[in-house]
């Protein structure tokens, strides 16, 4: 289906929803209106970016994270592929997946990678099998921050 993302949806009780972030997942990707994250969540949770961005960082809680020093601040990196899942947030009926898909480091810039795509989608497989869900929406992840040929990310 091409499309919105927030608008590709039927019945939220049948999906898992996919929404890529960078690795640090934090409010950089929540608050862009131009990427999947950001505009899935600001039409669905429309002022609650921040509570939105907490029940994620309680849901990271006992994850492995590196260190790492982004210009002038050292944050957690979850590294790419790293998959978070909330079920039914802020009393919302979706089921949300996100998925560290881009990295942005010193030298290297912003850019995604083919490796961590296909461990998302099996997380996203997994997440939908696990409890019984008929759907998987997910963005053509990578092809737009990441950087990826969006022919390889359609292939993923």
């Amino acid at each position: 289906m091409l499309g919105c993302l927030e608008e590709a949806v039927s019945d939220p009780s049948q999906a898992v929803v996919v929404l890529p972030a960078n690795e640090y997942i934090n409010d950089q990707c929540i608050n862009d209106p131009k990427s999947a994250l950001g505009a899935f969540v600001q039409s669905k949770f429309p002022g609650k970016t921040k509570e939105f961005e907490t029940l994620i960082q309680l849901a990271l809680t006992g994850k492995a994270a590196a260190k790492v020093t982004n210009g002038v601040n050292t944050i957690n990196a979850y590294g790419l592929g790293t998959t978070v899942y909330l079920d039914r947030p802020l009393n919302e009926g979706h089921k949300i997946l996100i998925a560290a898909a881009t990295t942005d480091r010193a030298a290297e810039g912003l850019r995604g990678d083919i490796s961590a795509l296909i461990a998302i989608v099996r997380a996203a497989n997994g997440a939908a099998k696990e409890r019984r869900m008929a759907e998987v929406i997910l963005p053509l992840i990578g092809a737009g921050h990441g950087s990826i040929c969006p022919g390889c990310a359609l292939l993923v």
